[in-house]
Formats: structure tokens, C-alpha cells, sequence
């Protein structure tokens, strides 16, 4: 799905204020929403890390999302879904320490919302660190 000009502002607003509110030492940060306006499952349901650089090397740590994007946020992602046309997305938020960022807004449905936390697209979230070891260590240069 395209996003507006106004709806990439918002992402970008999102991905600093993400920047803002993880550890020190941090390289990248992984997040993906799902959210529903449709009949069954609905709501908004959220698996999110971030890979920090420790002095024991790499590690994968669960974060909490900041308060001052979440309203926006919410309404970013209930807007996308009622555009959709399965009523359903999957927003996907990757954000790099270097500043810049990626997102990526599919017409997914709800794994998260039905309970399924082993589906491939959470496993990607949270098995990150794992999937893209060689990579991110390669980002530490």
C-alpha cells in the first residue's frame, strides 16, 4: 500500500521518536503492528525489538514504544486498514541506527490479533538478531 505525503511525515515522526526511547548502543529496531477493523478478530496488536551493540556483542531485547506517537500512531494504523481492501494490515517498521528507515504496509491478515505468534512474518521480528546475524554485524563495521 502507498502511503500519503501526511502519513510519511507521520512515519517519519514515529521512527525518531522509536530512535529516542531505546537503549544506548542500539543498531536497529524491528517492529511490526497488525491491525484490524474487521469482523472477527480486530484491534491493533504489536511485536516489536531492538538489536543493541553490548560489550558481550549483539543482543535482542523487547522495548517499550514511546507515548508520545502512540494516538497518531493508532490512527495511522486504523486509517490503513479501513483503506484496505481486506480490512486488515500488516505495517512493518525497520528503523537503523544511521538514521534512516524502511516500512513496508501489506493487506496481511491478523496472525497476531488471532493468537498466533508463530506465523512466519512475527518469527521474522522476533527471531531478527538471529535471521540477520551476518548482516547487522557487518553494519558494526
Amino acid at each position: 500500500m502507498e502511503l500519503t505525503a501526511e502519513q510519511v511525515a507521520l512515519v517519519d515522526r514515529i521512527a525518531r521518536s522509536y530512535a529516542s526511547a531505546v537503549p544506548a548502543g542500539w543498531l536497529r529496531i524491528v517492529v511490526r503492528h497488525e491491525c484490524s477493523v474487521a469482523e472477527g478478530p480486530s484491534g491493533i496488536a504489536t511485536v516489536q525489538v531492538v538489536i543493541v551493540e553490548t560489550s558481550a556483542g549483539l543482543e535482542q531485547r523487547d522495548f517499550d514504544a514511546p507515548d508520545d506517537v502512540y494516538w497518531d500512531e493508532s490512527d495511522l494504523l486504523k486509517d490503513l486498514a479501513t483503506a484496505s481492501p481486506t480490512k486488515a494490515i500488516a505495517f512493518v517498521l525497520v528503523v537503523e541506527r544511521s538514521g534512516t528507515h524502511d516500512v513496508t504496509v501489506t493487506q496481511d491478515g491478523a496472525a497476531l490479533l488471532a493468537g498466533e505468534r508463530d506465523q512466519d512474518p512475527t518469527r521474522e521480528v522476533l527471531d531478527h538478531l538471529e535471521r540477520h546475524r551476518e548482516e547487522l554485524t557487518a553494519l558494526l563495521g
